[in-house]
């Protein structure tokens, strides 16, 4: 934040600046103002470029270029990456049986339970659809499994009341891939950390899996 400070002689019967003096700080004024609202709107387009409308977290495109630089620092420095991929269960059902509004609704309300329960060094985006993920920096495979048992009891225990109406409290199905344990390039990475995500979907959803191989994953927690 940069503050502009102007000292200014006031006459003490008018209590006013001189008029030229007044009039210079008019002009001043109408260049600035404009430059100002100018940089609020570069800004704000910044901000769309960077987040999701509706959830508010990072865009896919973001993260997909954070996690390219952040590799890159892995491989300098030697500490491990992970990630979490999450998928709302069945969250096609809260569309069609309350509309599309309770929907966004829901997927905006888990939004705000992961950002409440992750560190602020993690980011988490909308990768797609009801299909979120957090990045961690520095973050083991055990660290992270961690943090997404807790990131799985918290959507549990969020409670959904949408215009007067209570909805069913959601669950999600988690995936998790470190590097370079489980990938030696981002697409293989991600790919990993998608196999562990329908790992957990295909062992009953609302559990947390982590990857074991470039072929295995293994669900290690359960609901």
């Amino acid at each position: 934040m940069r503050l502009l400070y102007l000292t200014l002689a006031i006459d003490s019967v008018t209590e006013r600046p001189e008029v030229e003096t007044e009039r210079r700080l008019r002009a001043l004024t109408d260049r600035v103002g404009p430059a100002l609202a100018n940089l609020k709107l570069r800004d704000a387009l910044r901000m769309l470029a960077l987040r999701d409308g509706l959830t508010g977290l990072y865009n896919r495109r973001y993260m997909e270029d954070a996690l390219n630089r952040e590799l890159h620092r892995s491989e300098r420095n030697g500490k491990p990456i992970s990630i979490i991929m999450i998928d709302i269960d069945h969250f096609k059902r809260f569309n069609d049986t309350f509309g599309h509004d309770a929907g966004d609704f829901v997927l905006s309300s888990v939004a705000r339970s992961i950002t409440e329960h992750i560190r602020l060094s993690d980011m988490a985006c909308r990768y797609g659809g009801e299909e979120l993920a957090v990045l961690l920096v520095d973050a083991s495979l055990e660290s992270a499994m961690e943090r997404a048992e807790e990131l799985r009891l918290a959507i549990r225990q969020t409670n959904l009341t949408h215009r007067g109406q209570s909805l069913p409290a959601p669950t999600a199905s988690f995936g998790v891939a470190t590097y370079p344990q489980h990938g030696a390039n981002i697409a293989d990475f991600l790919k990993a950390a998608d196999r562990a995500l329908y790992c957990a979907k295909q062992a009953g959803r609302d559990q947390v899996c982590a990857a074991q191989s470039a072929t295995v994953a293994k669900p290690l927690v359960t609901a």
